[in-house]
Order: structure tokens, then C-alpha cells, then sequence
């Protein structure tokens, strides 16, 4: 179950959004069978960058939706166990996918 916390930071982020449209969103992933090690020994990275046409959450399965022209990607909100905000537009995300499978999303919106 989601923290109120992390609800919040969703339910803030999700108001604030409108802002980063059109910004190039930066994304880096990890998945990783260990929470707190992201290191090379157990995690795949993925890095991508596009331009942020729109944001959404869908109700049905909680998604957090970055979708641009050529390219899309979803958070599950219900997984989330972590939600960071920096000062700059760079958020961390961490889902937890089972009960050994985690994923780290770096969102950096410029």
C-alpha cells in the first residue's frame, strides 16, 4: 500500500506537470534484484532521452504516463516505494516490482 507521502508527491507532481511539457525529459532505469545496491554486479541500465509532449496518470492500473511523439514510458504508481524531488526538475523513483526485482527511474526534465 502507498504511503501518504508518496501519494502526495504523485497527486503534487501530477498538478505541477502542465510545466514540463515541451521540456526534454531524460531518463535513466535500473532494475536490479537488490533494493539497496544499483551497482553493475546486479542491475540492467537503460538510458533514453525525448521531448515531453504529455503527462498522465491513468486511473485504471495507476500508470504515470511521459509520452512523446516517438516514444513513451510508464511508472506503476501502485509499485512506488520511493518518490525524491531535487531542486532542479530531477525526481528518483523507486518501484517495487516483486519481492526481489526493483526499479530506479532518474527523471531529468530540461
Amino acid at each position: 500500500m502507498l504511503s501518504q507521502e508518496i501519494i502526495n508527491r504523485i497527486i503534487n507532481f501530477g498538478e505541477s506537470s502542465e510545466r514540463l511539457i515541451g521540456k526534454q525529459i531524460k531518463i535513466r532505469q535500473e532494475i536490479s534484484v537488490n533494493k539497496d545496491n544499483f551497482d553493475r554486479h546486479f542491475t540492467c541500465f537503460t538510458n533514453f532521452e525525448f521531448k515531453l509532449t504529455h503527462f498522465g496518470i491513468r486511473m485504471s492500473g495507476q500508470k504515470m504516463m511521459f509520452m512523446g511523439n516517438e516514444f513513451n514510458y510508464e511508472i506503476d504508481s501502485r509499485c512506488l516505494i520511493e518518490f525524491q524531488e531535487n531542486n532542479n526538475d530531477e525526481y528518483i523513483l523507486i518501484e517495487k516490482l516483486s519481492e526481489e526485482v526493483y526499479k530506479k527511474t532518474f527523471l531529468n526534465f530540461k
